[in-house]
């Protein structure tokens, strides 16, 4: 029993040990978490381990069914806007990914096909990587379309 006990102990620092983001990234995270809450360590440990978390589900982001090359841009774009807040980076990511996925299925059955395509082209030429104003554009200018032509 002892034996078993041991291994699982060994598991579970295994295991955090290889979740652990690489030093640099790790040594600026608590270096913003000290810097944010100077002495507070329990808000300093809340937010090292949100941000670890976050960086944890950024990496773990090579599947999200999207091009490799839509999904580098926008973890760049996210990396820009936000470099010490890998929080906001996984979430404007994510967001980013879902608008994505759904502009790639949208449908407007009542458009002609060409219009439609258009309205999308624009949009891409308007907001290049930026995926969730591109399908609010899209969506408004279908909804005009509809309005303006009685459907």
């Amino acid at each position: 029993m002892r034996y078993f006990i041991i291994l699982f102990l060994l598991f579970l620092v295994t295991a955090e040990c290889q979740a652990l983001p690489p030093g640099n990234v790790m040594s600026k995270i608590e270096r913003k978490a000290a810097e944010d809450w100077p002495n507070d360590y329990v808000q300093q440990k809340y937010q090292i381990g949100q941000q670890v978390k976050a960086y944890q589900a950024i990496e773990e982001l090579r599947n999200a069914h999207v091009p490799g090359g839509v999904l580098g841009v926008l973890k760049q774009k996210a990396a820009e806007d936000w470099p010490d807040d890998y929080s906001q980076q996984e979430y404007q990511i994510t967001h980013q990914i879902e608008a994505y996925r759904s502009l790639s299925s949208y449908r407007a059955p009542q458009v002609p096909s060409g219009v439609l395509d258009n309205i999308k082209q624009t949009a891409s030429k308007e907001w290049p990587d930026d995926y969730i104003q591109q399908k609010y554009q899209v969506e408004r200018q279908v909804k005009a379309y509809l309005k303006l032509h009685g459907k």
